[in-house]
């Protein structure tokens, strides 16, 4: 039995002096593989350090709609020689978020439409932000979605800390996309994301921690890490009554199929 952690940001400083650690005690529960994404330049251009470093760590290299006033379009051919590095696995972390920032909208927008073209060139999968912004989100990508199967790319994605409801799902099944759960379906008050993971169902669930954000029951509001994605893993199979060793075959299938790990 093991795990794969498809969202966690080893890039980030607060892991700099304990990273092996890290990745050592996330290997001694189970949890084989990392996915780690960059919100800007620099950070993606660690994440692909981190995946030559060390075996069990894959990166993915984008721009976070929170970062979008660094990034200029001088850089667009910067992230294309990263996403053909060995190990970069997809496009990412981008995406809309109009919570923290909704004056910016329309450069959001230009900088999705970006990293859209970037996975697109790179024919890599995305991995999709949203935060009050999950409608504007699916209708990009369902146009994205159609101009790709167009061209036979035959490219999908997962959103990470899917914030949506039932008809949210359905479109996103719908376009063959997988949705990622992490820490917050452990939450007590969480019962409509636990609601969420029967009509979602293992065929496109993928497991992730967002570390060092969002950690798991009873951990909530302590520093979150991959080693924690079994406590996810275990939420996810008692909601849907299955053995935790189906939820951890089946969500690792998902994210190697996602990702065309081998």
């Amino acid at each position: 039995m093991f795990f794969i952690d498809t969202h966690c940001h080893l890039n980030f400083e607060t892991f700099d002096q304990r990273i092996e650690p890290v990745i050592h005690n996330a290997l001694k529960n189970g949890v084989t593989r990392i996915v780690v994404p960059g919100v800007d330049l620099a950070s993606s251009e660690k994440a692909v350090r981190l995946a030559q470093k060390y075996e069990n760590v894959f990166s993915a290299v984008g721009v976070h709609p929170s970062d979008q006033k660094g990034y200029d379009r001088n850089q667009f051919n910067l992230f294309i020689d990263l996403a053909k590095e060995q190990k970069v696995v997809a496009i990412g972390e981008i995406g809309l978020d109009y919570y923290h920032h909704p004056e910016t909208e329309l450069r959001q927008i230009f900088v999705l439409e970006q990293m859209l073209e970037l996975a697109q060139i790179t024919e890599k999968p995305i991995i999709l932000h949203s935060r009050n912004a999950l409608p504007s989100l699916i209708e990009k990508i369902f146009d994205w979605k159609k101009v790709v199967d167009k061209k036979g790319l035959g490219l999908s994605g997962v959103f990470h800390a899917f914030e949506g409801n039932s008809d949210h799902v359905e479109t996103i099944l719908k376009m063959n996309f997988f949705i990622g759960i992490g820490g917050p379906v452990t939450y007590q008050n969480a019962i409509q994301k636990q609601a969420l993971i029967g009509k979602i169902g293992l065929n496109h669930v993928v497991l992730e921690t967002d570390s060092p954000f969002l950690s798991p029951h009873p951990y909530r509001g302590h520093e979150n890490e991959p080693a924690r994605i079994p406590i996810i893993a275990q939420k996810v199979a008692d909601l849907l009554e299955l053995p935790i060793a189906e939820v951890a075959e089946k969500t690792s299938a998902n994210a190697q199929l996602l990702f065309r790990m081998e």
